[in-house]
């Protein structure tokens, strides 16, 4: 889950991608991203650039809950 949020973090296409195949490949669904991304927010410190990790966040939940449909 950690390599997850960390591949979120950065943002990348490729860590997109990278994210994306860790999730099919471990089963992983929308929930547990979610709880992680949430947890990690709460333990930084303030930062504009947060805004877009839980943007990118609640983009890549979402795609994880189509794919699972």
């Amino acid at each position: 889950m950690d390599f997850i949020i960390a591949k979120l973090r950065r943002g990348t296409d490729e860590d997109l991608a990278d994210a994306a195949w860790i999730a099919a490949r471990f089963h992983i669904s929308a929930p547990p991203v979610c709880a992680a991304a949430d947890a990690a927010l709460a333990a930084s410190l303030e930062d504009t650039a947060l805004f877009l990790f839980q943007r990118t966040v609640e983009r890549f939940c979402a795609m994880l809950d189509s794919s699972a449909s």
